[in-house]
């Protein structure tokens, strides 16, 4: 009963659901959102216990594909007073991206699909307890674990580190395919060697013995596709903007993932440009925060308007130019 106020963020999708608003024509082409703009509701009329006369606040989305989250997101880390030219990525099953200044900011969403949460590899999980979120082969044991516990799986972060050690060791070549035994023998350590194995017919390496934890071939396509989108999309947005790679001074890294991440096995996969080699500063729950500030001062909402005002969205599904980045971004 003490809670007056309360602010909503997520993805477009997300809000639709929270409002009870109907979000099929989200994902049928033209894929137009019912609303995009800020809404505000009784709490109660949503079933939300807290005082009577409280109100849920959503802040405003771009589009279908870019959210209420990637807005709090742009509140968090400040980009939308800089002068200075900044990129801001949220790297999930969908990766929002935003490239521009305090002038003017560009657009776009990429579906990087769901490796870089753990979905569809092989032993993938989230960022939960036990989750196998850094890998070394240079070390004993080579992962660690979220919470040193015993693994559970591994999760996007320990995916990304998996592939760039294999890459390293030659073990996986620049188009992704991994090499078996007998490719390798007398190139990599006996050590090594013993974890290269099949698994269910194909090619895997293994990460943790007791738990039978391995990367497979299958799961090294499917981060390709992953890093391929993000890469794709970082590279389409810099040429509509007519900048270059080389001009961007902060990229912020914002969600879970970033938090994980180790920006060398970034660099290793091109998941991210090299020219963005010590500009990237991890915001961790920029969502959250942006919420937060929006809580904390009154015009932040108003001064999102403002910023959406300044806002050019580019949608891929239709970019011949995305597809051919993305294709040429699929190799290592």
């Amino acid at each position: 009963e003490n809670i007056y106020d309360i602010v909503l963020v997520g993805n477009t999708t997300m809000l639709h659901l929270a409002a009870c608003i109907p979000c099929k024509q989200i994902a049928i082409f033209p894929f137009r959102p019912a609303f995009t703009s800020s809404i505000k509701i009784k709490a109660k009329d949503l079933g939300l216990k807290s005082n009577p006369e409280s109100y849920i606040i959503t802040l405003p989305s771009v589009s279908s594909y870019i959210g209420a989250d990637t807005m709090a997101a742009i509140l968090a880390c400040g980009m939308h007073k800089d002068k200075k030219i900044s990129l801001l990525i949220d790297i999930g099953t969908y990766g929002e991206i935003v490239l521009g200044n305090a002038d003017k900011m560009i657009c776009c969403s990429t579906a990087a699909g769901p490796a870089f949460e753990g979905g569809r590899i092989t032993f993938g999980t989230g960022g939960i307890r036990g989750a196998i979120d850094h890998i070394d082969l240079k070390k004993q044991p080579i992962y660690s674990t979220i919470g040193n516990t015993s693994p559970v799986g591994i999760c996007g972060s320990g995916v990304t580190d998996a592939v760039a050690e294999l890459l390293r060791y030659n073990i996986v070549d620049k188009t992704g395919r991994m090499k078996n035994q007998g490719e390798l023998k007398g190139k990599i350590t006996e050590d090594l060697l013993k974890k290269v194995v099949t698994y269910e017919g194909i090619n895997a390496f293994v990460i943790d013995e007791k738990t039978s934890i391995v990367i497979t071939q299958a799961d090294i396509r499917e981060l390709q596709l992953a890093k391929a989108a993000i890469f794709a999309g970082i590279q389409v947005l810099a040429d509509k903007a007519s900048i270059n790679l080389e001009e961007i001074e902060n990229v912020y890294l914002a969600g879970g993932f970033g938090n994980f991440l180790d920006l060398n096995s970034a660099f290793t996969i091109k998941l991210l440009p090299q020219e963005f080699e010590g500009k990237v500063i991890p915001i961790g729950n920029g969502a959250g925060i942006g919420a937060k500030i929006v809580l904390s001062f009154e015009d932040a909402l108003s001064l999102l308007n403002t910023i959406l005002v300044k806002m050019e969205y580019i949608e891929l599904s239709t970019s011949q130019e995305f597809q051919e980045k993305f294709i040429k971004a699929i190799n290592f």
